[in-house]
């Protein structure tokens, strides 16, 4: 049996700067913010998911989700999906 190959992580330094400069999704304090890396699949195989792959979390949202999930994954993905859009619509800024 081959094993799967590594998965790719990709890297923008521009979306993880916009990412910092919202206000916490968590808790709605403003930014900076923390980008949450939330993985896709499950799983990191010992890495950090894609940067798109993010959420802007505060320093005590973003610990709290590190030490247990307390928000949905399928909210984190709603939330990732319009976090995308609207990076696309503003022109990667």
């Amino acid at each position: 049996m081959v094993p799967d190959p590594k998965p790719i992580r990709y890297r923008n330094d521009k979306y993880l700067d916009y990412i910092r400069a919202m206000p916490c999704w968590g808790c709605g304090l403003p930014g900076p913010s923390d980008p949450h890396h939330v993985s896709i699949d499950g799983q990191t195989m010992g890495g950090k998911p894609s940067d798109q792959w993010t959420v802007p979390l505060c320093r005590k949202c973003h610990r709290r989700e590190e030490d247990g999930p307390w928000i949905s994954k399928e909210d984190l993905y709603r939330e990732i999906c319009k976090l995308l859009g609207k990076w696309i619509r503003d022109g990667e800024k």
